[in-house]
């Protein structure tokens, strides 16, 4: 049987395994379920009053996107965050901004620019240690703010779901250690912001790939006091 669509400016309702799949997802994202739990798919069925057949799909969506793994003769466990899934964060970060930094150089405009000195002006403003969620939100809404100059929207929809992934990495390591001090990354980001006023994609390019490096051996490091 062929899918009727909705009509055109009216929203399609969500099956019940999208919205399964959403909750779970988020869940995930958000540390309600964490690295290493299992998820029961016949006890989540009764919770949200489902047959297990939409929860079993939205299970097999979860583990494509690397959020849950199948045990086989064991059941669904939560994806785990180890040195693995940090060092992937981090190469599909910095491999997809500085892809785009061509793009964003030879696209930027005086509205751009301006934007991205807003979110960093907002940023500077945030009273720390208490605002840090609301500052690790800007600061993922400044890269995305950046990579969309590229005009590259698949490219953009990719990076947002690594930022989803990079903030389940940073609410788990930043829960067990809680102290830290984002300003040598505002630096770099006003850094950015001149660089591509500029035009000067080698510079931003460079700036890009030592902010992630520099991020990236932080989470490693933590994950060594982990363990």
């Amino acid at each position: 049987m062929t899918a009727v669509s909705a009509p055109p400016g009216i929203a399609r309702a969500l099956t019940k395994t999208e919205l399964i799949h959403g909750q779970l997802r988020q869940g995930i994202l958000t540390l309600k379920y964490r690295p290493g739990d299992y998820l029961n798919v016949d006890e989540l069925a009764r919770q949200h009053d489902l047959s297990p057949i939409p929860v079993r799909e939205a299970v097999a969506r979860l583990a494509a996107e690397r959020l849950v793994v199948m045990r086989p003769h064991v059941g669904v466990e939560v994806a785990p965050l180890d040195e693995t899934s940090v060092r992937e964060v981090f190469v599909l970060l910095s491999g997809l901004e500085t892809a785009t930094v061509g793009d964003i150089v030879d696209r930027v405009s005086a509205e751009d620019l301006a934007e991205l000195a807003a979110i960093h002006a907002s940023m500077g403003k945030i009273r720390l240690p208490r605002g840090l969620e609301a500052w690790d939100q800007a600061n993922a809404a400044f890269h995305l703010r950046l990579v969309s100059i590229a005009g590259l929207p698949s490219v953009l929809d990719q990076l947002k779901v690594v930022f989803e992934h990079w903030d389940r990495v940073r609410r788990y390591f930043f829960e067990i250690f809680p102290e830290r001090d984002p300003s040598r990354a505002q630096r770099e980001h006003l850094a950015m912001i001149g660089a591509t006023r500029n035009r000067d994609g080698a510079r931003l390019r460079e700036l890009l790939q030592r902010h992630n490096l520099r991020a990236r051996q932080t989470y490693l490091s933590l994950l060594k006091q982990q363990g």
